[in-house]
């Protein structure tokens, strides 16, 4: 599924066993919960498998920014 306002910020994919969360963030985060990072020149993409409530709550600011970043007038490019 992805999720977009005039830009995709996230997507998911449904696993047998986990909830498959990339967001596309202006910076690069280092937190226990992004298993893979990747980056181009204007956004930086995060992965996490969600397989708790409590996982999906962590990434929910991040799921929030990654939205802003899709609405804001001006594309940045990405902080690494």
């Amino acid at each position: 599924m992805l999720f977009r306002s005039t830009r995709i910020f996230a997507d998911f994919v449904v696993m047998t066993d986990a909830l498959r969360a990339a967001v596309h963030l202006g910076r690069k985060v280092k937190h226990p919960i992004f298993f893979k990072v990747g980056t181009d020149r204007n956004k930086v993409s995060h992965v996490a498998m969600l397989r708790t409530e409590k996982e999906f709550t962590v990434l929910k600011p991040y799921l929030r920014e990654a939205y802003d970043l899709s609405v804001s007038d001006v594309p940045k490019p990405a902080q690494i």
